[in-house]
This record gives structure tokens, sequence and C-alpha cells, in this order.
């Protein structure tokens, strides 16, 4: 009784075989790398970074907001009828967009990652 079977050669038989392998191997190895996240510590778990309070001032507290870069300085006011914007440049300004600056600058938080240096 031969193992050969009817149309298809030995060698024919063995590729398929060896083809079959590669896929089988190549399909595990795509699992493990889909499931692999560099992020996790040793112990399996991912820990968020800590967050820390810079500033938390209610924005009607804030009367004045001043901005300075290398490309131009101006100031914020505000007033309880809205916030004025006190440049020597000219333009219209979104007030709504002024708030949310505002605001953002008086809720700053940030996270710190801490090293061991020894």
């Amino acid at each position: 009784m031969s193992c050969v079977t009817r149309g298809q050669p030995a060698s024919g038989r063995a590729a398929i075989i060896v083809l079959s392998a590669v896929c089988a191997v190549m399909l595990v190895a795509m699992v493990l790398l889909i499931s692999y996240d560099p992020r996790e510590g040793a112990d399996g778990l991912a820990s968020p970074p800590e967050v820390f309070e810079i500033t938390s001032l209610s924005a009607s507290e804030v009367g004045a907001v001043a901005v300075s870069n290398s490309a131009a300085s101006y100031g914020l006011l505000n007033d309880p009828s809205g916030i004025r914007v006190v440049s020597g440049a000219s333009g219209d300004y979104s007030a709504s967009e002024l708030r949310a600056f505002v605001y953002a600058a008086c809720h700053l938080s940030g996270t710190r990652e801490i090293k061991d240096l020894s």
C-alpha cells in the first residue's frame, strides 16, 4: 500500500505539509505580536501616569492673563462684560476661544515621570 495519493507525487505532498507548518507558525507569531503590549510592566499591569494639579482657580477670580512669546505679547482682561484683548496688534478675536483660553490657564495639570538615576 502506497502513501502517495493518485495524481500527486510524494515531493508535492511534502511541500504542502511544509507550507502548512510554516502557515501555522506564522499565525501563532502574528497572534503573539498582536497581544504584546510594550508598555506593560514586569508584573503585567500598565500603571497610568500620575497627574498633578498645577493651578485650580475659578475663571472669575482671574482679572488678567499675560501672554508673551517670541512672536507677540498681549494681555487678556477678564471684565464682567467679557474678555478684552490688550495688544498693539489689531484683529477680531473669538470670545468663546478667549474664554476657553482663560479657563485652560486656570486649570492646568501635568504629569511627571520619576526616573531612578542611580
